[in-house]
């Protein structure tokens, strides 16, 4: 869409020119477009490479229900936060907590999506060092992984990183949407095939703990092992750290607009699951990885250029993520500080967006397996943030200032927050146990 990318390209220009900004200058500046492949870019480079090893305990049926109920679960919360900021005019999670539920205790979502932001941007970084570390030797260029991270970081991540509007960033995000597409292509390509069957050009080159082992019949199965399916899909929608912003941004913005948006972005990014889960696992079977990219050959070309388009989406996407980090932080610091606005220093934001990616950096130099530690907070803050803070602030708007209370409404809003609780201790026993 030119209109889009002409609009991304003044953004960023007037971001330059600006000395100060705030909340304020981030509204209605993303048409739908852009709202939906932000969003998409937001949810599926990352959430993609897990889900198919995830069928290796998990039927097809129950996989393919779990996702539909999630992504309606997930839906359903995002909308509440535009219902939410509409009820009580507050623009961001620390204004919405304090008028409803108490400003004394505002810190606490801010505080969810900061830990959350930076369990997943680290999570990011590791992904893609990791995919840039076994990659570059195929193009005849061997890099350290620390290096590549180094590299990767500090272009282009750290000016993606400065941008402070989700609009300036619909380029890079309509980038991801196309690797990510070229990558379901490629993986039912490799399924439909044969290249990875016995006898296959490419078998031979996969490890036997990788190797192909499709079962015959693996519609229904079910079991407490699926608690690790359920904790990626939980997660796999995880964009409400940045639902206020979202919700401000997006043009003519209101709580209806908002669900169609986002309806259409995680219906895009279901449909993506659906067919790299399913022709993942059809290829690779109960042996698939827990990122199912490097199950294929190093000397299948087709994948190679996947795994670059994904290494690169991922980086992108780390942007998106990274600015929910970066309001949430400076949200945190106002409240400490005697002078609020001199965090609307545009200078003073990129000194603070340049140590969090720092710190970042630093983890993911000497934690090369995150696994658990991601595991936790996206169990625990990621079923917060998606489920629990926004139906427990919308339910709280509807008590307080509307006359008139919608039981059902208000009823269904309780037991999504339960299910939150439920999903987080889920999580957590399938991160440690499973």
């Amino acid at each position: 869409e030119k209109r889009g990318f002409h609009r991304a390209a003044t953004v960023i220009v007037a971001e330059v020119k600006k000395r100060h900004w705030t909340i304020d200058d981030g509204t209605e500046t993303m048409s739908p477009f852009t709202f939906v492949v932000n969003m998409f870019a937001d949810l599926c480079p990352p959430g993609m490479l897990a889900l198919p090893s995830g069928l290796a305990t998990t039927g097809f049926v129950p996989g393919f229900a779990m996702l539909l109920v999630f992504y309606s679960l997930c839906v359903y919360s995002m909308y509440t936060i535009g219902k939410t900021t509409e009820i009580t005019g507050a623009r961001d999670f620390t204004g919405q907590w304090s008028c409803t539920i108490g400003p004394r205790t505002a810190w606490i979502p801010v505080a969810i999506v900061v830990i959350v932001c930076i369990g997943n941007c680290l999570a990011y970084s590791c992904f893609f060092a990791d995919i840039f570390f076994r990659l570059m030797p195929s193009f005849g260029m061997a890099m350290p992984r620390s290096l590549c991270l180094l590299a990767f970081t500090l272009f282009p991540l750290l000016p993606l990183c400065l941008l402070k509007n989700l609009s300036a960033l619909s380029n890079t995000s309509t980038f991801a949407l196309a690797a990510v597409v070229y990558t379901a292509f490629v993986m039912v390509l490799r399924a439909c095939d044969g290249s990875y069957a016995a006898g296959g050009v490419y078998f031979a080159d996969v490890p036997k703990a990788l190797a192909p082992d499709v079962p015959t019949n693996h519609l229904y199965g079910v079991g407490m092992q699926s608690l690790s399916l359920v904790n990626g899909m939980a997660i796999a929608f995880l964009s409400h750290y940045n639902g206020c912003k979202y919700y401000r941004e997006l043009e003519r913005h209101t709580p209806n607009r908002l669900l169609k948006c986002t309806a259409t972005a995680m219906g895009i990014s279901v449909l993506l699951y659906l067919i790299t889960m399913t022709a993942g696992f059809q290829t690779f079977g109960m042996n698939c990885n827990a990122v199912i990219l490097a199950n294929y050959s190093r000397n299948d070309w087709l994948v190679n250029m996947a795994r670059l388009g994904i290494g690169l989406s991922i980086i992108v996407s780390f942007p998106l993520m990274f600015s929910g980090l970066r309001e949430a932080a400076i949200a945190l610091l106002k409240r400490s500080s005697e002078n609020e606005s001199d965090w609307d220093m545009i200078l003073r934001q990129d000194v603070l967006s340049m140590c969090l990616l720092v710190l970042i950096t630093i983890l993911a130099l000497v934690m090369t397996d995150t696994g658990i530690v991601v595991g936790l907070v996206g169990a625990i803050c990621g079923s917060t943030i998606i489920y629990i803070v926004p139906c427990s602030l919308y339910a709280a708007s509807i008590q307080t200032f509307l006359t008139e209370h919608n039981s059902t409404t208000i009823m269904g809003l309780r037991l999504l927050t339960a299910l939150g609780v439920v999903l987080a201790v889920g999580g957590c026993y399938s991160t440690l146990f499973i």
